[in-house]
């Protein structure tokens, strides 16, 4: 009888069954790994109360007062992908001095606020604006519609948090705490922390349905005076289509910065236009 072509001579088949059982047995340990992947324990020393967790960070980021250097811009947005500079000065709680650079380092626009009030300035339009700082107002600039408190801890590589801690858990494969806050409204709000430093990794507030609002994400970090700071900052807000990551290019930390830098007046011939 004729042996079929598509089927290979008895030795060669058993090689094959035994390649096949190698690979069996390779695939099934491969699983039995993921299984046994090492846990992480918990710290001896660990905070597992939520208040005391959350005071603890904030006294952590309390250190860092104020930041000023250049940064570059990278935003994802409903018109598309935009890259540009900025030099930027922020001061908690809430004080920023915002310019946006030409590629040539000339300066386009130049955007001021003092927690309360904001003035921008368009030089290419000459267009003056001010008014109230309201997060729709706070990124014409830096396009972050974010309250001014909130947008100075992020620049400065914290989360804002929401007022009512709810939980700690301990996420045993990376070794991070996760730190859990709420509002009444039903927002929530989870932070992962370094154990070693409170260091916020991330941040993300969902609303009571589980969408979400925003979600911070910090990477490179870099030892400075006030402790490990992200170079690399990273925000997503879904209803605003921005996703956008913010590099720090050079940046001095706890330097002192005259109070003139916070307000502007308008210069002579601009256009002055009030913003509600």
């Amino acid at each position: 009888m004729s042996r079929s072509p598509l089927r290979p001579p008895l030795p060669a088949r058993r090689t094959l069954l035994a390649m096949l059982l190698l690979l069996e047995l390779l695939l099934a340990g491969l699983a039995g790994c993921a299984g046994c992947r090492q846990r992480i324990p918990l710290p001896a020393k660990a905070i597992t109360d939520p208040l005391r967790l959350r005071d603890a960070l904030v006294a952590r980021y309390a250190e860092v007062r104020n930041a000023r250097g250049e940064a570059k811009v990278e935003l994802f947005s409903a018109e598309g992908y935009t890259p540009f500079s900025q030099v930027l000065v922020v001061e908690r709680p809430a004080r920023l001095h915002i310019e946006a650079l030409s590629p040539f380092d000339a300066p386009l626009g130049i955007f001021t606020c003092d927690g309360e009030r904001f003035q921008l300035y368009d030089l290419k339009e000459q267009r003056f604006y001010h008014g109230p700082a309201t997060p729709e107002n706070m990124a014409r600039l830096l396009p972050l519609p974010l309250p001014p408190t909130d947008l100075v801890e992020v620049l400065l590589g914290s989360a804002p948090l929401l007022p009512a801690p709810t939980g700690v858990a301990w996420d045993e494969a990376a070794g991070h705490y996760l730190l859990m806050l709420a509002l009444p409204e039903g927002q929530h709000q989870v932070v992962r922390l370094d154990p070693r430093d409170l260091t916020v990794l991330s941040a993300r507030v969902e609303t009571a349905k589980g969408r979400t609002i925003y979600l911070l994400e910090f990477d490179d970090f870099a030892g400075t005076p006030a402790g490990r700071l992200p170079r690399s900052i990273h925000v997503e807000m879904p209803a605003a289509e921005v996703d956008l990551t913010l590099s720090w290019k050079e940046r001095e930390v706890n330097v002192e910065i005259p109070a003139e830098a916070w307000s502007q007046e308008p210069p002579r011939g601009a256009r002055i236009e009030r913003l509600p």
